[in-house]
């Protein structure tokens, strides 16, 4: 299968399709055991395996309450990172997001602000969301610049939540509703 032939959101620079198998082995087992790509994770401090990969994979179709995409260069198909919209309230309408860019080459320039921008697309166009969430570590800087970029705002904060090399970080919780996303469009 052409990765790029199943675009479910396009882009200039990247775009989201679903997860296909290939990708197991694409980069993504190894991304989450990069100590670089993963320093601000709040959840993924045990050692990632292709077998552990895979079911997680196994275990996508089965979920409505979560949507995880692919990122891919939009010239050539290559994996570049996954996302997604989770904790999805049909009811209340919002979700929450996380977004790895896992490929390093990527990791500088507007692949991350636009990987955001097609998951609040799909969000607010496609899923009919008010709101979405992110929960991130202060310490995670270049994030936090995509956030405001984007339009998200910033709410609250935790403090001293997550450790990593050593520092506290706060939790900060930042989110962006369809209105004033759709208006910067």
């Amino acid at each position: 299968m052409d990765p790029v032939e199943n675009v479910y959101a396009a882009g200039t620079i990247v775009s989201l399709r679903p997860p296909a198998e290939a990708d197991i082995d694409a980069g993504w087992t190894a991304w989450f055991n990069d100590e670089t790509v993963v320093r601000h994770l709040v959840s993924q401090y045990w050692p990632n395996s292709r077998e552990s990969q895979r079911r997680y994979f196994d275990s996508l179709h089965a979920q409505r309450d979560r949507l995880v995409l692919s990122i891919v260069d939009s010239t050539d198909g290559k994996l570049v990172g996954t996302g997604s919209l989770s904790s999805i309230n049909f009811v209340h309408r919002y979700a929450y997001i996380a977004v790895v860019i896992g490929a390093r080459e990527f990791h500088k320039g507007p692949v991350a602000m636009e990987a955001y921008n097609l998951f609040l697309r799909v969000a607010f166009r496609r899923l009919n969301l008010r709101t979405v969430i992110s929960v991130s570590s202060s310490g995670n800087k270049s994030v936090h610049a995509v956030h405001r970029a984007v339009g998200f705002v910033e709410y609250g904060r935790i403090p001293a939540v997550y450790e990593t090399g050593g520092e506290l970080f706060d939790s900060v919780f930042s989110a962006v509703d369809a209105t004033s996303w759709l208006e910067r469009q």
